[in-house]
């Protein structure tokens, strides 16, 4: 039962990746097409034999599926490590931000305990000079 679910998520993991790269995956088969013909045209023409045509097909194709094969399992990997530099960087202003409200709170209230210290002072003063 456990294997039937970790197929189904990574069937759906394939899914998503596809969907969500279709562009990608539209471009690299369009460009393998294009490939597989040009060889074709080009070994035909001529007159090599099918077996060095399809060997060089085989060769030429290898690249365009390692890419596809990348997509499939690694996704948006490149986007999720952007994503995930950008919220560093959200997090380091943040921090950043943080740390300057501190300071004008520290700040405040520095010059607010001054100024009571003033007043208490003053207080002190006026309780003095009464007899």
């Amino acid at each position: 039962m456990s294997e039937v679910k970790e197929d189904n998520k990574l069937v759906e993991y394939w899914k998503e990746n596809i969907a969500t790269n279709y562009k990608k995956i539209s471009a690299i088969l369009g460009s393998m097409l294009i490939m597989v013909i040009g060889l074709t045209i080009y070994g035909a023409r001529t007159g090599l034999d099918l077996l060095t045509i399809l060997m060089t097909v085989v060769f030429a194709i290898n690249p365009f599926l390692t890419i596809l094969i990348n997509i499939m399992f690694k996704g948006e990997s490149e986007i999720k490590d952007r994503d995930i530099a950008l919220l560093k960087k959200e997090l380091e202003y943040q921090r950043d931000l943080s740390e300057y409200q501190l300071q004008v709170v520290a700040l405040r209230s520095s010059a607010d305990w001054n100024k009571y210290n003033e007043l208490l002072k003053g207080v002190k003063e006026v309780e003095t000079i009464k007899p």
